[in-house]
Parts: C-alpha cells; sequence; structure tokens
C-alpha cells in the first residue's frame, strides 16, 4: 500500500531535487498544458457546434474562454525567452550571438507557420481553400519572439534596468488603436499589412497588441528565473502594479479622450488580462507544489506538437462534423482528440527522448 502510494505520488509531484532545480520551472510547463487543452476544447466545439446551438451561457463561456489559450501562449513565449536567453549567456553565447540565435529560432517557427497551412495539402484539401498567408497565432510568436530578442539587446546595450520590460508591454498594448489609424501606401504588401492591421477573415492575431503579452511575460521571466518564489505572489506582487495602474489610467481616459472610446477601453482590458495571467503563474505554482500536474509537463514542453496534431485532427480528420454537432456529438469527438493528441504527445516526448540517449552514446 505504501509503495503504491510512493508510486501515485512520484507520478504527479516530482523529486524536491527536480523542484529545486533553478534550470527548470516545472509550474510553467503544467500552465502551458492547461493552456492546450482549454485551447483543444474551444477549438472542437467552436468548429463542430451547430451555430444555433450558441446561445445563453454556453456562448458568453465561449467568448471568453476562447481568448485564454492564446493569452497564456503570448504571455509564455516571454517567460521561456528569459530562461533560454540564460541558459545560452551560460554557455558562453555573447549578446550579439544570443540574438541572432534568436532570429534564426524566429524565422524557423515562422516558416512552420506556413508549412503548418500548407500541409493541408496532404489531407486532400484543394489549394483554393487554404489561406497560406493567414495571420495566425504561431505567425505572431515567431515575430514577437524576434521582437524580444531585439529589444533585450537594445535594452542591455542601452543600460535600462528590468524596469524596461512592463513598460514596453503597456507601450505594445497602448500602441494598437493608433496602428490601425495608419494609413499605409497603396503598394504596401497586404501580406505584411495583416501583421499590423489584419482581421479576419486574413488575420485572427495583430503584432499589437500580442506581442505586449510576450514582453510583459519577459517581464515575469526575469523575477521568476531569481526564483523569489517565498514572497507573496511569487515575487510578482510589484510587477502587478503595472498593469492595475495602466487599466485605472486608461479607463478614465477613455471617458475624456477624442478617440474611439471602445478602443481605449480594450487597452484597459488587456491590462486586466496581464493581471490574470499573473494569477494564473501564482495558482500553478501552488498546483504544482501541492498536487502537481503529472504527465501533463510532458504535454506543457510539446505544445507545438499538440497544437499541430489537435487543429489537423479537429479541423480536418473530422471535417464532415463541421458546424453539425450537438453539444453531446461534440463531447464524444472532444474526448477522442483529447486521448489522440496527448498519445501522439507523449509517443514523440519518448522517441525524442530516445534519438537523444543514442546520440549521447
Amino acid at each position: 500500500m505504501q509503495s503504491l502510494k510512493a508510486a501515485i505520488r512520484n507520478f504527479f509531484l516530482l523529486p524536491e531535487k527536480e523542484i529545486n532545480d533553478s534550470r527548470r520551472l516545472h509550474f510553467v510547463d503544467g500552465f502551458r498544458a492547461l493552456a492546450l487543452l482549454l485551447m483543444v476544447s474551444t477549438h472542437g466545439f467552436k468548429a463542430w457546434i451547430e451555430p444555433s446551438l450558441w446561445t445563453g451561457t454556453p456562448l458568453l463561456l465561449k467568448n471568453y474562454a476562447t481568448r485564454i489559450p492564446g493569452a497564456v501562449f503570448f504571455f509564455l513565449v516571454g517567460v521561456s525567452y528569459i530562461m533560454a536567453r540564460d541558459a545560452k549567456l551560460r554557455k558562453g553565447l555573447s549578446d550579439k550571438g544570443v540574438l541572432l540565435s534568436f532570429f534564426k529560432r524566429s524565422l524557423q517557427l515562422l516558416i512552420f507557420a506556413y508549412l503548418y497551412k500548407a500541409i493541408d495539402l496532404i489531407f486532400g484539401v484543394p489549394w483554393k481553400y487554404i489561406n497560406i498567408w493567414l495571420v495566425d497565432v504561431l505567425n505572431i510568436i515567431a515575430v514577437s519572439l524576434a521582437g524580444i530578442a531585439l529589444l533585450d539587446f537594445l535594452r542591455k546595450r542601452l543600460g535600462l534596468s528590468n524596469t524596461f520590460w512592463p513598460l514596453a508591454a503597456i507601450a505594445a498594448v497602448a500602441v494598437e488603436p493608433f496602428v490601425f489609424w495608419l494609413h499605409f501606401p497603396a503598394w504596401f504588401p497586404d501580406q505584411i499589412l495583416w501583421y499590423l492591421q489584419g482581421v479576419s477573415p486574413n488575420a485572427y492575431f495583430t503584432l499589437f497588441p500580442y506581442m505586449g503579452l510576450a514582453v510583459f511575460g519577459s517581464a515575469a521571466g526575469e523575477i521568476l528565473t531569481k526564483r523569489e518564489f517565498d514572497r507573496p505572489f511569487l515575487g510578482l506582487s510589484k510587477l502587478a502594479l503595472y498593469p492595475i495602474a495602466a487599466a485605472i489610467f486608461f479607463q478614465l481616459f477613455a471617458l475624456v479622450s477624442p478617440f474611439d472610446q471602445l478602443k481605449i477601453e480594450r487597452i484597459a482590458y488587456f491590462m486586466k488580462g496581464l493581471v490574470l495571467l499573473l494569477i494564473g503563474l501564482w495558482v500553478s505554482y501552488h498546483f504544482q507544489k501541492k498536487i502537481g500536474f503529472g504527465p501533463l509537463l510532458i504535454l506543457g514542453s510539446y505544445t507545438m506538437i499538440g497544437y499541430w496534431f489537435h487543429a489537423k485532427w479537429e479541423f480536418v480528420y473530422y471535417q464532415k462534423a463541421l458546424f453539425k454537432m450537438d453539444w453531446s456529438g461534440a463531447g464524444w469527438l472532444l474526448l477522442k482528440t483529447y486521448i489522440t493528441t496527448i498519445i501522439v504527445v507523449l509517443a514523440y516526448a519518448k522517441i525524442k527522448r530516445q534519438i537523444i540517449k543514442r546520440k549521447k552514446r
């Protein structure tokens, strides 16, 4: 009985040695895994449920729940950047070398974003139905990563403190209305313009304000990597004051501003979102300490595979179910999607670990 309890505990809770390992913040992987699981369900229900069934409480939940996963992913891009940057610096890379390595990584992600759409050809989707230039979450993540690396490089060159990060994040969010008011020349390529002023069906995300979430994640990452977990709110309470103050300012500014009130209020809305992301980190940290994410930590380490697979499974494999299912039918499809996605990710992680072991030998 005692061995069974120990096995269950080890399945969900990491050994103390791993928890105290400053090189890895496991609860960040757990937080990312929860975002992926929520994305799977929101994508599935949005894709399968008959439009007439979206009324009342389900519609309200849809409008809010669909915004959470993307925000978490953008935020954790910034957190992960700081951890990866520090690892590269420990290996002896120069600041310029770090910048170039992240530019390379950003380009790889951008290429993957376009291949992700083009690969629908394998599933028999006619080319005319593939919106190859669509600006989606992965496109903006790729560009945001390059932007963060460049900001960090300039910050160090100018000798700016880490206070730069939350201020830059607020600026990246606040600039959105002004970017949409800009008039670009007719010759400016639409495929690039959609990154700045894109709307559906050509863009689901734009560089501003979403890069602001990633930049704010960098501010959180600078604190988290110092392991100040004994302080209230994961040592992030002071960081939360920046978006709280900005939210109050823009909410009041919207009352007297000559600009579009809804656009200014949207800035305040994003500021509140930044605070909620910090709270999400706090909850994830304590959940990892007391309960543990278990195998979800593996899922959180390979969200790219999970993102790719679940989307193709839901939108292509189950394309005959698009907008035709009731809640019961969609629930069964979602269960199958969860099972297959988790199996695929765990199998990928296992194979990758085996390959790494062979290379070391």
